[in-house]
Formats: structure tokens, C-alpha cells, sequence
């Protein structure tokens, strides 16, 4: 199972609580390339068993050179266009509607979403540093867009975005949380693989032998 969190130059911290935590693997997210340092996640690597990762958090869907894309929710934006992989706060609506949830998904975006292979991300620190009634529509937005994931088939995704590692929770919490609040349990475990799974399309896009989707030269 892989987790995504936010560093802040504390990415060791992050790698131990991870491997406490029984994860395979972690994805650290930057504001900026001028602050992923290479050489400090290769000296990471080498002397961890996870399989670590660099992305980044961004306000816009724009082309970085890294393994992920995580984009902060800014509407139709994201869902047309090519870049971005991950988008988290879409249930950071103002209000809710009148008859239902505004969880920051529609017909027109789940569609698109599933089209173009976005995958809709949960941020459980938004939950964690949430309370009382914002809590509780977050939760609510959460469950209606499990139910929009089931219905469109698009990638619906879940990991602790943490800021240190002590907000972080295990797989077996995370798949808890997804199961509670409605999700079935191959759903749950789904979610856990889907940011690993798109990690890896990324890199096998960057492959020399990589074409175009599902075209790929064979020695």
C-alpha cells in the first residue's frame, strides 16, 4: 500500500512512521520543483526498503517533470485538461445544495473523470483537521462520491496527505474510514492501490519504449 504526504523537510521522520505503519511505499509532495531534491530521495532510498516517490501540490493542472500531480480542486479545470493525475478538496464546497450534496462532482465530471483517467482523491487530513458540522458535510460530500465512483467507474483514491508523520494512519485505518463511510470492501481496497497504479502508468510513460496508451515497443 502506498501514502502520500506533504514534506517539509522531514521526509525520514515520514519514512520510519511508513514502514512502522507497515506501508510498501510513499509518495512525498512539494510545493515547487526547486524544492524536491533528488539526491536526498536517492540517499532515501537507499537506505529504506520502501519504494519512495516525488510529486507535486499544485493550485493549476500544468506538465511537471516528476512521478505525480496532485491538484487542489479548481473545478471543470482540472477535469479537461491533460495534465494532473490526483484532485483533492473537492468536497471543500461553500454549502451544500438545496435537494442534495455539493461534493464537488457532477454527471459531466465523473464522466469525464473516468474518460481521461483523473483519479478522485480523499485527503484525510482535511477530515483530521476538521470539526463539527464542517466535519460532518465533508463526511457526507465523502459518501456521495463513493457512490458517484461506483456509478461511473472512474479511480476513486484515499491517503493521509499528512504534514507530519504523526497524522499519518495505517492501510488497515484508512480502508476502515472508506468502509464506514459506505464503501464496499474491494471498493476500500482499491482505493488504497490506485495512487501505486498510477505512479507506475506515469513511469512506464516516460519508458523510451512507450508509444501511446496501450502501444509500447516489444524487444
Amino acid at each position: 500500500m502506498f501514502d502520500v504526504v506533504v514534506s517539509k523537510d522531514n521526509e525520514e521522520r515520514f519514512v520510519a512512521m511508513a514502514e512502522k505503519l507497515g506501508y510498501t511505499g510513499l509518495c512525498f509532495l512539494y510545493k515547487n520543483q526547486k524544492e524536491l531534491n533528488s539526491k536526498k530521495l536517492e540517499s532515501l532510498r537507499s537506505k529504506s526498503e520502501l519504494n519512495l516517490y516525488a510529486g507535486i501540490l499544485t493550485d493549476e493542472p500544468k506538465q511537471f517533470n516528476t512521478d505525480l500531480t496532485v491538484v487542489k480542486d479548481c473545478g471543470r479545470k482540472f477535469f479537461e485538461s491533460k495534465f494532473g493525475d490526483l484532485v483533492i478538496n473537492l468536497e471543500k464546497q461553500p454549502k451544500d445544495f438545496m435537494h442534495h450534496r455539493s461534493s464537488g462532482l457532477n454527471q459531466v465530471l465523473c464522466k469525464l473523470a473516468k474518460e481521461k483517467g483523473k483519479v478522485i482523491t480523499i485527503d484525510f487530513s482535511l477530515i483530521l483537521n476538521s470539526k463539527d458540522t464542517e466535519r460532518a458535510n465533508i463526511l457526507g460530500r465523502i459518501m456521495q462520491n463513493i457512490v458517484f465512483a461506483r456509478k461511473y467507474k472512474f479511480d476513486l483514491a484515499l491517503a493521509s496527505f499528512a504534514t507530519k508523520p504523526e497524522d499519518m494512519r495505517s492501510p488497515h485505518d484508512l480502508k476502515a474510514f472508506l468502509i464506514t463511510l459506505g464503501a464496499h470492501p474491494s471498493e476500500a481496497s482499491k482505493a488504497l492501490k490506485s495512487i501505486k497504479n498510477k505512479i507506475s502508468h506515469n513511469l512506464k510513460k516516460k519508458s523510451t519504449s512507450y508509444l501511446a496508451e496501450g502501444v509500447e515497443l516489444v524487444d
